[in-house]
Order: structure tokens, then C-alpha cells, then sequence
């Protein structure tokens, strides 16, 4: 009502032309703007600074200064609130700052106002990479606590946002001072970490706390070692304890007389007064006060902050108590979480997914332990396929009743278990899991450990670790043998299995080692990206004119030479001709054709090299002959309504990140879905030249002899082809080879009754990929 009248006053100024009317109304719109808790606060922020910044313009021009000053200040309060802000921002923001302070009255109540702000902006710099986070974050508890007093004595009720900021800033400055004790003591002993990680500086020394707190065998030590006392580093000393119980007082004088601030304002406050006296003592009765200051959501309240916070307490519940939060914080977690979703665009959504998905899956896997195994389903799908997902549907307006009906398995983890929960439509509730053996620590060690003994899957791939490829794939499988045993008790013999995996499960052949157990008889395996839309489809019928388009790109300028992409499509498209598909064949392929394939095709199959990117995974990309296509284009590419099977015979191409995008299952392999194309076939690991193609023209042959293709005979031709590899013996393949008219000569032939490709890593690597089943 209030911006309404506003906006009114504004047309009436406008048709009047006064100027400091409109000027007037400008700064109040800006602090309407910054006060109103959106779903999307960055938006809400940002139209407040441009109110202020139109204000402050006016004023200027006029010469009055400190009013431009004022307006000034609130923009930076207002861009310093954005939970995204980037360099340009911050930049304008400090230009603002100044200006600020070279136009107040110093020791006034617009000061402690810059004052406020300045603190913000130490708080803000201090995470960047360039700036001494410690400094930094002394600095801004200074311009706090200058603020707090400041205001007191002019009798100004914003102090208890200061105190409040000033509690939030003393529990940062204090872990980043553990950290840098824990760090100086990894860099004393850094010749004792493998190369790989080696940390040869003080950041690189402190990323490597945690992993060495919780998961030390994952670094290559037997176990936590004696120099690293974490209880110990990890504790207050006198002076951290000190600044803890100096800043809780002025909380408190604050809240003392709070009477005409803002009700958000005085939750802050409060909630950083308990976190305070949290980190003092992490005791059952603390932990009680930290979820009587979270409160109920709603109300107006920031739904990324309240999760944040939500979080905060499920973690130190499991963490220090070793007990679940209560079902009430994880269901107002989740509702923060799914409202704060809800209404961003895009990009937005792509930012908080990259903060808070971990949050998102651990809260999840507490809702199990409290067996609300439907709920846990609903958070995992939440933050699944909302940013890259462009395929409409396609495939249920005709699909077949009779076809096998799936069984939904949802696989995740926490640092304490792993947790399955199976569903099927017509069950009330799920059934679950929870798989001790396979916990956090243990998942990180199959695909993470840096030991130079036994390195993850992760690292086992990097240039010069090859050799320990097999290995890491073998104890993988080993261990996944459990977790396999667990499904096969709980998923009808009738029915295929949709797997949706969460975290470092998304790294592991799940689908392999499933079709692998003799114990599972089932229609079809495969991983999908989310339940929310994947469907029912119909088979593609061969007789119906599908076009086959092979691929190659064997020596591209930016990769090694690779001895048989071009024998494998030509050979994978003749076991297709002979079923009746059309098919053509490109070697060394450019990003033109190979554009012209995919935005075409009802099959296409490459073969070459592609390339994986973790940290920016739309940089990930295959290897053509003029340049890469990375994942970004793949995804917006606009494919035929017949769009079926996508192959990307090449390394690491079904790999997805999991480390900045979360649970979006964003690969090479899940773009093509993404794109548009029903069915995807990918690999988890750099798989040799050899074994790719062999793989691949099984493949086809097992899938060639059908009269029509689906998910059961994808996963049909999948599961021959890899059970046919593990027996196949030298002699057995020179001659399977030379029947296709290809020829294998290695330097040092093997015995004719040696198994080539006996070793998972061989065999298993490639899985298939859907969104319909």
C-alpha cells in the first residue's frame, strides 16, 4: 500500500516537474524496495539502489550533499545485501562509500550509518581471493562495534542490526582464525601429503582441513594425524572468548531496547546471540535456544537465509550431538528451500544451487532417519533438472501400458550412512535404507582419496595416474555389491529400475554393478536425471526410416591419436544397415557436422575424445576437428521431435559435477538429454581406444537383433555387451574383429585364451541415461 501511494505521489511530482518531490520519493521507494523480503531478495535489492542512485543524482546536481551522501550509503547497504554480487557492483559500491563519508557530519547518526556500511564492505571483500581474510574481517567487527556505540549514544534504534551484523562478523573472523592455525599446521608438515595435494600454500593448506578432520585416509594417513589436534585447534582461547562474550553484550544492550526496530532486525539479532553462545558452549540446551531464535518461516522472512540457517542447526545437531534435528526445522527447512526456488529466473536459481544443494540432499538424509522417506524424495527432486532441462515431452501421448513399469531408486548420503529409498507409483509410502557401510567418509575415499596407495576415482584419471585406473574401479565394484544386494531385495523381478543419484553416487557405475548381480532379473537399468520429467515412452520401431549418424574425430588437433573411432561407427552402422536404419558416416567430424547430426538424427554416435570440466561443467565438451562443442551448446541445440539415442563413445562423457552444480547431473552425457533426445549412452572413466569400440560394436550387434528398440532393449544390449566382454578371450576376439573386417595387433600379443577385458574398468564404464523409461 505504501509503495502504491508512493508511486502515485511520484505521477503527481512527475506532471507537476518537482524535482526534489520526486527525489524524495525516490529514497523512500529505495528503502521500501530494501525493506520487502522477496522470494528473490537480489531483485528487490536491486531496484532499491536504483531509486537511491536516482535520488542521489538529483541531490547532487543541486549541492545537496549530504542528502546525495545519504541516498548514497543506503545503496551500498542495499548492494552489500545481495546474496550475489559481483566485482563491478562491489566497485560502485565502494565509490559510494566514499563519497558518503567525505559529505557527513563525523560522530553523526548518518555517520554510524557509513560506519555500518563500511563494515559490510570488509565483510564482503574478505572472501575474496585477493584480500587477508582475517584483516579484512577485524576490520569490519571494528566499523560494527564504531557503528553500535555510535548510535547508542544519539539513542538510535538500528543498533541492534549492527550488533547483529557484528555477532555474525566475530563467528567469522573466529573460525578463519582456526582455520589459519589448522592451516599453518598442515603447512609444517606438508611433505607428508601426497604430491597431488600438495599444499604449498597457506589457502591451499586450509582447504584441506576438513577433508583431513573428517575423512584422513581419503589424504593417504592411517588416520587423523597427532600433530592435527582439532578438538584443540579447533577451540577458543582466551582472547576469542573474550570478543564471543563482548559481542553477545552488545546484542543485548541492543535488544534491550529494541522497541521500535524491525521485527527482522531483532531476529537477526537474537539468532546470532544464540550462535554465539553455541560456539561458547555446544550444549542440549543451547541447541534448543538455536531453534527457539530460528522461529516458524514465514512472516516476510528470507527464504535463502532462513535455510542457511535451518541448516546450520540440522548440521551442529548431527555434528556435535549426534542426533537428527526435530521433523518441524527440517520441514521449515524445506520450505525455505522450495519457496526460495520457486520464482528465480535461471540464473538465479544456478547461484543458490551452487550453495545450497549439499545442504539440500544432507537435509534430505535426515528426514530418513526420521523415516520420512516420502519427504526426503521431494527435497532430492527439488533441486534436480531445473537449469539446462529444455526437452518438452515426446515420448508419453502414445506410450504403452504394457511395458514394464518402473521402480523409482533415489540413493543418497550423509557423512553418518547412505541412504536408498525405493518407490512405485502405486505405493502409498516408500520403502528405505540406510547402509552404514557405505557412508560419506567411505564414498569420498572410492571416488576422491588423493593417496598415492590407493587414489579415488576422481583422481585416478588424471595425467599419470592411469595405472592406478583399475584398481580404484575394482574396489568400487566390491564395495557397491551391498548396496546392490539391498535393491535386489526390494524391487519387484517385473519391474526396471529408474535410478536417481545423488552426490558422489553420480561418480559410481550403480547401473552396472545392478545388471552385473546374477540375483537381479529385470526388464531394464537406467539413471535419470529426475522423476518430475521422465515418462512413459514408446519403442522406436526399426521398419520406421530411423537415421543413424556415426561420428569420428580420430587425431583432433587439441588430443592424443586414437587407432579405432573410425573402424568403430563404420562397423556400428553396418550392424545397424542390416536391420534396415539408414546410416551415414563422418570421419574426422567438425562441430558444423557434428551439429548437423545431433539437431537431426534419430541416432547419433561419437567417437572420439571429450573432456571434462568439474569445476565449470558447461566448459566440459567433446573433441572435434575444427573445435569443442561443450555442454553448453550441446544443451541448446534444437533436436528432431524423433530424437532416440545419443552415444558418446569417448572418456569420462557420462561423468556429471557434482561439486558446483549439485544434483543437476550436468555431463556431456545428460546434455544430449537435456537437449532433447530420449536415450543417452555415456562412459564414468577414461576408458582405452580398444575396449571403447569393442563395446560399442557389441553393443550394436546385441541391440540390432530386435524388431524394435526401447529402454528394455537398450539396457538389454547393454548388459550382453558388458557380460560378453568380461569372458571374451584373445583368440575370441581376433576372430569376432576379423569377421567385422577390423584387425587388432598388439606389440606383445596376449595368450589365445587370456580374457581381454576381464577388469571393470574395461567393461563396465558405459551406462545408459533417459528420460523416459
Amino acid at each position: 500500500m505504501a509503495a502504491l501511494k508512493l508511486g502515485m505521489a511520484f505521477k503527481l511530482a512527475s506532471i507537476r516537474e518537482d524535482a526534489d518531490l520526486k527525489a524524495l520519493i525516490n529514497s523512500r521507494m529505495g528503502l521500501i524496495e530494501n525493506a520487502y523480503q522477496a522470494n528473490d531478495i537480489d531483485e528487490s535489492k536491486d531496484a532499491a539502489v536504483v531509486c537511491f542512485e536516482a535520488a542521489a543524482a538529483h541531490y547532487k546536481e543541486t549541492g545537496q550533499m549530504t542528502l546525495a551522501a545519504i541516498c548514497y550509503t543506503n545503496a551500498v547497504n542495499s548492494i552489500l545485501s545481495k546474496a550475489n554480487i559481483d566485482d563491478d557492483e562491489l566497485i560502485k559500491a565502494a565509490e559510494y562509500l566514499d563519497f558518503s563519508f567525505e559529505n557527513k557530519t563525523p560522530d553523526s547518526v548518518e555517520w554510524a550509518y557509513s560506519l555500518y556500511a563500511q563494515g559490510m564492505m570488509h565483510v564482503e571483500v574478505s572472501v575474496r581471493p585477493s584480500m587477508d581474510r582475517i584483516d579484512s574481517l577485524i576490520k569490519g567487527s571494528e566499523s560494527y562495534l564504531q557503528s553500535i556505540r555510535l548510535l547508542r549514544t544519539h539513542e538510535h534504534n538500528f543498533a541492534v542490526s549492527a550488533a547483529g551484523q557484528l555477532g555474525r562478523t566475530l563467528l567469522e573472523l573466529i573460525e578463519a582464525m582456526q582455520h589459519r592455525r589448522m592451516g599453518e599446521a598442515i603447512l609444517d608438515h606438508a611433505s607428508e601429503f601426497p604430491a597431488a595435494v600438495y599444499p604449498s600454500n597457506a589457502r591451499a593448506a586450509e582447504s584441506l582441513v576438513s577433508v583431513l578432520e573428517s575423512n584422513p585416509e581419503s589424504l593417504g594417513f592411517p588416520g587423523r594425524p597427532d600433530w592435527f589436534n582439532y578438538t584443540t585447534m579447533s577451540g577458543l582461547d582466551d582472547t576469542e572468548r573474550s570478543l564471543l562474550d563482548s559481542a553477545s553484550m552488545e546484542i543485548g544492550f541492543a535488544l534491550a531496547d529494541s522497541n521500535r526496530s524491525n521485527w527482522h532486525e531483532v531476529r537477526y539479532a537474537h539468532w546470532y546471540r544464540s550462535r554465539i553462545r553455541w560456539a561458547v558452549h555446544a550444549s542440549e540446551a543451547n541447541y534448543a535456544e538455536l531453534i527457539a531464535a530460528l522461529g516458524d518461516f514465514g512472516g516476510g522472512i528470507n527464504p535463502s537465509q532462513y535455510f542457511n540457517d535451518a541448516s546450520f542447526i540440522v548440521q551442529a545437531g548431527r555434528y556435535n550431538l549426534g542426533k537428527a534435528a526435530p521433523l518441524n526445522v527440517l520441514r521449515a527447512a524445506v520450505n525455505a528451500l522450495q519457496e526460495s526456488l520457486a520464482v528465480r529466473s535461471r540464473t538465479r536459481k544456478e547461484l543458490v544451487l551452487r550453495r545450497q544443494a549439499a545442504k539440500a540432499r544432507f537435509i534430505a538424509c535426515e528426514l530418513c532417519e526420521h523415516g520420512a522417506w516420502r519427504e526426503a524424495i521431494e527435497v532430492l527432486e527439488s533441486v534436480r533438472g531445473l537449469l539446462y532441462n529444455r526437452a518438452t515431452s515426446r515420448a508419453s501421448q502414445n506410450s504403452d501400458s504394457n511395458k514394464p513399469q518402473p521402480t523409482w531408486v533415489y540413493m543418497s548420503h550423509s557423512p553418518s550412512a547412505t541412504y536408498v529409498i525405493v518407490d512405485r507409483a502405486e505405493w502409498e509410502e516408500p520403502q528405505g535404507i540406510r547402509l552404514k557401510e557405505l557412508d560419506g567418509k567411505r564414498l569420498m575415499q572410492l571416488t576422491s582419496s588423493f593417496s598415492d596407495k590407493t587414489p579415488g576415482l576422481i583422481p585416478s584419471q588424471a595425467p599419470g595416474m592411469s595405472r592406478h585406473l583399475a584398481a580404484a574401479v575394482s574396489l568400487t565394484f566390491a564395495s557397491l555389491q551391498s548396496l546392490t544386494d539391498v535393491i535386489v531385495k526390494l524391487v519387484p523381478a517385473d519391474h526396471g529400475i529408474c535410478l536417481v543419484l545423488s552426490g558422489q553416487y553420480a561418480h559410481l557405475p550403480v547401473s552396472s554393478a545392478l545388471l552385473d548381480n546374477a540375483s537381479l532379473v529385470i526388464p531394464f537399468v537406467t539413471v535419470t536425471p529426475d522423476r518430475k520429467s521422465t515418462e512413459a515412452g514408446t519403442d522406436t520401431c526399426i521398419a520406421t526410416g530411423i537415421k543413424y549418424r556415426g561420428l569420428s574425430a580420430m587425431a583432433p588437433p587439441e588430443g592424443a591419436a586414437l587407432n579405432f573411432p573410425d573402424d568403430e561407427i563404420i562397423s556400428v552402422g553396418a550392424s545397424l544397415s542390416a536391420r534396415g536404419i539408414d546410416i551415414e558416416i563422418t570421419n574426422n567430424a567438425t562441430s558444423e557436422q557434428f551439429i548437423s547430426a545431433f539437431s537431426s538424427a534419430c541416432i547419433v554416435h561419437f567417437s572420439g575424445h571429450s573432456t571434462v570440466d568439474l569445476v565449470n561443467p558447461l566448459n566440459s565438451a567433446i573433441v572435434l576437428m575444427d573445435r569443442n562443442i561443450d555442454i553448453e551448446e550441446i544443451c541448446a541445440t534444437n533436436t528432431a521431435s524423433s530424437a532416440f539415442l545419443c552415444f558418446f563413445s569417448s572418456c569420462s562423457s557420462g561423468r556429471p559435477s557434482t561439486l558446483v552444480h549439485g544434483d543437476e547431473y550436468l555431463g556431456v552425457q545428460s546434455s544430449a538429454l537435456y537437449a532433447g533426445f530420449r536415450f543417452s549412452i555415456g562412459s564414468l572413466w577414461h576408458v582405452r581406444d580398444l575396449a571403447a569400440a569393442v563395446f560399442a560394436i557389441r553393443f550394436a550387434d546385441e541391440l540390432s537383433s530386435g524388431i524394435s528398440i526401447g529402454c528394455a532393449e537398450l539396457s538389454a544390449a547393454i548388459c550382453s555387451a558388458q557380460r560378453w566382454m568380461r569372458a571374451v578371450t584373445a583368440d575370441n576376439l581376433n576372430q569376432y574383429l576379423a569377421a567385422k573386417g577390423l584387425s587388432w595387433r598388439p606389440a606383445s600379443p596376449p595368450p589365445p585364451t587370456y580374457a581381454i577385458f576381464s577388469e571393470p574398468r574395461d567393461w563396465a564404464a558405459f551406462y545408459l541415461a533417459s528420460r523416459v523409461w
